[in-house]
């Protein structure tokens, strides 16, 4: 090979050498761009996951918090003992604090009477929330007088002896209301409030034609308390038709 040719040979081995250099550098430059940007794209993904995530432990935190609240509020609900008592210890564990009545006339061609209800306000004077395994013994004491005339012949005013109707038949719905909400435990220190309702009345006025005089004298509280209602309730008719009807509470 002549030394020209040689040199021409030797030029275009260097620019091959020139050109893949320059490729490579060209190479390394567009990765060195693509790594920059990715490395500033997860910068940017880093910062934005510090910000969005920054919250989260605070909220938790609180929610934690306010959930340890709560489980504590329960804790002590849970800590407040229940003592059960039967109706008889009433006295022992509560007061009747106060006991009023109402009354609205029935007054019907068919029927003389009223709708009677008397209020309780109970208060539980111990420091322990109550379960009454038993209702306290109710005291509904009435006296019944009553005069009908029977085949044209006048009656005779007859008087039955005080009787408890509680305790005569404390099954009866009138007092259904008394059972029920002695099954709701009291407060410590707190109180509750009972109505018994009824409807002390004369039926079957005009369809008898009847004439019928009765008073019924009512004694309630509750058993070993002195605090009562009284009431006096009279009805008449004669001859089918309303003559006196009248409920005095005392």
């Amino acid at each position: 090979m002549s030394s020209r040719e040689k040199k021409k040979s030797d030029r275009g081995k260097a620019s091959e050498q020139e050109i893949e250099l320059q490729n490579r550098q060209q190479t390394g430059d567009i990765q060195g761009r693509s790594g920059d940007t990715q490395r500033k794209n997860s910068n940017i993904r880093d910062s934005n996951i510090l910000l969005t995530a920054s919250p989260g432990p605070s909220n938790q935190q609180t929610q934690t918090t306010q959930q340890k609240d709560k489980s504590k509020g329960k804790d002590k609900q849970l800590e407040v003992p229940i003592t059960e008592v039967e109706g008889k210890d009433f006295n022992k564990y509560m007061t009747l604090e106060s006991i009023d009545a109402r009354s609205t006339p029935v007054d019907q061609k068919h029927e003389l009477g009223h709708t009677f209800a008397a209020r309780f306000v109970l208060q539980n004077t111990t420091s322990e929330k109550l379960l009454f395994t038993s209702p306290p013994l109710l005291e509904w004491n009435e006296i019944i007088s009553q005069k009908e005339n029977k085949n044209g012949t006048e009656g005779i005013l007859e008087t039955k002896p005080k009787t408890n109707q509680y305790a005569l038949n404390p099954n009866s719905h009138t007092f259904s209301n008394w059972h029920e909400q002695w099954k709701i435990p009291v407060e410590a220190k707190g109180t509750k409030e009972i109505y018994i309702q009824d409807v002390p009345r004369v039926r079957n006025i005009e369809d008898q034609n009847r004439t019928i005089f009765r008073s019924v004298e009512f004694d309630i509280g509750v058993a070993g308390s002195s605090k009562r209602v009284k009431a006096i309730q009279r009805v008449e008719a004669i001859n089918g038709r309303k003559e006196q009807l009248s409920l005095d509470i005392n």
